[in-house]
């Protein structure tokens, strides 16, 4: 339905009945006089047998990849990837969060043994404007373009909505370490609860240590991971570290398959952190990652019961 632009950055786009689904609407889009921009990242378009960028062409879609996998020049590096997850509709609507798009994030299709579950937000106000941007200004830069064109604002800052947001950015650039940054703040000052659910959890030492003080001083701390991890190496990794944790006698919970990829962090009963990061090295450190705080009590709960009913 969209009129006026639809800018979608993902990490992986998979070539299959999903993402050509996602393809034709994208190229309808573009028939009606749409701005359409994709962005895929330059390795995870090769998570799949077929490379989605192909059929993007095909169709006359403006697409770029973000730091491609290339022989000439030689760039074969698999780290600093994007892993931002972005959809901007209209300048009015923006979708964010953990999913990626293909076949195996359809939850539902139970014949699928592979599939993921995870959790997506919709977004409206002035955090749109600040999502926008930030695709933009990654447009900008997968284009090599000399100069960014100034950026307009679409959405009113207003005082009195319900929600408070403020979006972050992090990345191996002067964005480096703002998310492990506030998740190191915001667990260091929590007082009542620290709820974190994420299918990686190898959190960094000073993070680690936040998470078990505040279990000491009287903290809530639960921590639900995936019964069943789809990388091997992360999931032996994350054992290591969990016998540390269950040593201070902090809660870890399994989640019943199918895999779960969502990613949530609660503290207190006001905040929330969603986004595309994960709680481990390669998306605090290597990755371009994308995080929203949202400040409100009613969201919170109904993150919360979410929380719960996976516990």
């Amino acid at each position: 339905q969209a009129r006026e632009c639809v800018l979608l950055g993902t990490y992986i786009f998979d070539h299959d009945e999903t993402g050509l689904t996602f393809v034709k609407a994208l190229a309808a889009a573009s028939a009606r006089g749409v701005e359409v921009k994709v962005i895929v990242d330059g390795m995870g378009e090769w998570m799949g047998l077929r490379r989605i960028g192909k059929a993007l062409r095909a169709h006359n879609i403006p697409f770029t990849r973000f730091n491609p996998i290339t022989l000439i020049p030689p760039a074969l590096n698999i780290n600093l990837r994007s892993h931002r997850k972005v959809l901007v509709i209209d300048h009015l609507y923006a979708f964010t969060g953990g999913s990626n798009i293909g076949d195996r994030h359809l939850a539902d299709n139970t014949d699928n043994a592979h599939r993921v579950q995870d959790i997506h937000f919709r977004l409206q106000g002035r955090v749109v404007d600040e999502l926008e941007w930030a695709f933009r200004r990654d447009w900008h830069y997968c284009k090599g373009t000399v100069k960014l064109p100034p950026f307009k604002h679409h959405n009113l800052n207003r005082p009195d909505s319900a929600i408070w947001s403020r979006m972050i950015l992090d990345g191996p650039n002067k964005s480096l370490d703002r998310l492990s940054d506030l998740m190191l703040g915001v667990i260091s000052a929590a007082k009542e609860r620290v709820w974190i659910m994420t299918p990686y959890f190898i959190p960094t030492p000073d993070l680690l240590g936040a998470i078990v003080a505040a279990h000491l001083r009287g903290v809530d701390v639960q921590i639900l991971l995936p019964g069943e991890n789809n990388i091997k190496p992360a999931h032996w990794a994350s054992r290591n570290i969990l016998r540390f944790v269950l040593e201070k006698d902090i809660y870890i919970g399994y989640q019943e398959p199918p895999f779960i990829h969502s990613k949530i962090l609660l503290v207190d009963d006001q905040y929330a952190l969603i986004g595309s990061a994960n709680m481990d090295p390669r998306s605090l450190r290597l990755n371009y990652e994308l995080g929203v705080e949202l400040f409100d009590k009613a969201l919170n709960q109904q993150l919360s019961e979410y929380f719960i009913k996976r516990r």
